[in-house]
């Protein structure tokens, strides 16, 4: 044999081994791609409104003074529980208690002197009607007896203001017994005393805007807690009073804590930007939160059925260029006698577990939902094996 028939075998040989796996693959086809699939078809959609927060106890009230004053006293510490009216601050009163004094004295005083005009009045017409009998007979000028009607006259008019200076007097008593009682801050509720940021010698201010000393402290009812969110106008019309929800509290470990919408304001939140509407649920099971901690809620709003919907894992996007712009696209595979078919769909409302399917899907068609790494190097053509039956 020639060195030239020795190369030519040679490389027949190289040829056969590097072809042989091909066309055994040729022969046995491609393998089949294990897929999960699901039916497209109506499905009942239950959306999801998100919004975020914080959490605040029922009954939660910042208590402020009604009056200026100094704290000279703190009766009770965070974590105390109280009733309603119990006394929890004490303001300094040495300028209440002297208004009191001085408008007890001025009672006193009309009281004296309405008892004085009283004593006049009964005296005049006494000695009016003692006269009566002598200007009959003649004993008396009729002058004279005029006189001392008009005494009668004077006296009862003295003791009308009498009787009205005793009532201006009951009221200034009344009123700086008011101011008095005010140094004493008192409960508004029954609860927990929550946080207490004044000490003792801050001056307490009456204001309802976040001026220092106008919270004195806080105490709520801490037996049922709500999550306080802010919905956004295009979503608020959605909620409604009843619809329950999920509360994410941001640090807590463990599941959601179930929750149920109780209120929805009427009017937006004051304030510059995009208008968003308070919603507050009430927390259906108590863990161990705090008010305050900032919480994100996924309300279940009340949704239409969708003609054809499917599993949201089964719908993918990609972006395409058009017109110098990303546009994103979207499509499902669909097991078209055992080959993957890609389609281009549109997608209306979904929720946590499904998307409506608008355009590209006909209702009994099976779509490929999984597993997530077949499902992403899936191509047109693909042989389908499905796992399991259709859901």
């Amino acid at each position: 044999m020639t060195s030239r028939s020795r190369r030519l075998l040679a490389a027949a040989a190289l040829a056969v081994f590097f072809a042989l796996p091909l066309a055994v693959r040729l022969v046995r086809g491609t393998p089949a791609k294990t897929v999960e699939t699901a039916v497209a078809g109506p499905r009942a959609l239950r959306p999801v409104v998100v919004a975020a927060g914080t959490l605040a106890y029922r009954d939660e009230v910042k208590v402020s003074s009604e009056v200026i004053g100094r704290v000279s006293r703190i009766l009770v510490e965070p974590g105390r529980r109280v009733a309603r009216g119990d006394a929890l601050m004490v303001l300094e009163h040495a300028t209440p208690q002297a208004q009191v004094d001085q408008a007890s004295g001025l009672v006193q005083q009309s009281d004296a002197l309405l008892a004085s005009r009283r004593r006049s009045l009964q005296f005049a017409q006494e000695t009016l009607e003692s006269y009566r009998p002598l200007l009959a007979v003649g004993m008396v000028e009729r002058l004279r007896f005029e006189q001392m009607a008009r005494d009668v006259d004077v006296a009862r008019a003295e003791l009308r203001s009498a009787e009205q200076g005793v009532g201006i007097a009951s009221a200034q008593f009344r009123t700086a017994q008011s101011e008095l009682a005010k140094t004493v801050i008192r409960s508004p509720v029954d609860g927990v005393v929550l946080g207490i940021p004044t000490r003792v010698g801050e001056v307490a201010v009456p204001s309802s805007v976040s001026l220092p000393g106008s919270v004195l402290l806080t105490v709520a009812d801490t037996a049922q807690t709500l999550a306080e969110v802010d919905v956004d106008e295009a979503n608020v019309a959605k909620v409604a009073v009843g619809d329950a929800g999920q509360v994410f509290v941001v640090g807590a470990l463990g599941r959601p804590v179930p929750a149920r919408v109780v209120d929805i304001d009427l009017v937006p939140r004051a304030g510059a930007g995009a208008r968003t509407y308070p919603v507050r649920l009430a927390l259906l099971e108590n863990r161990a939160m705090r008010s305050g901690m900032s919480c994100r809620v996924e309300i279940a709003v009340r949704g239409a059925a969708a003609a054809i919907a499917v599993p949201q894992e089964a719908v993918s996007s990609d972006a395409q260029e058009s017109r110098g712009r990303l546009v994103a696209h979207r499509h499902v595979f669909v097991d078209a006698g055992g080959r993957a078919s890609r389609r281009e769909v549109t997608t209306g409302a979904s929720d946590d577990e499904l998307v409506e399917v608008v355009t590209g899907l006909r209702p009994g068609e099976r779509v490929v939902t999984g597993p997530a790494t077949t499902l992403r190097l899936l191509r047109e053509g693909d042989v389908l094996a499905a796992s399991e039956p259709a859901r």
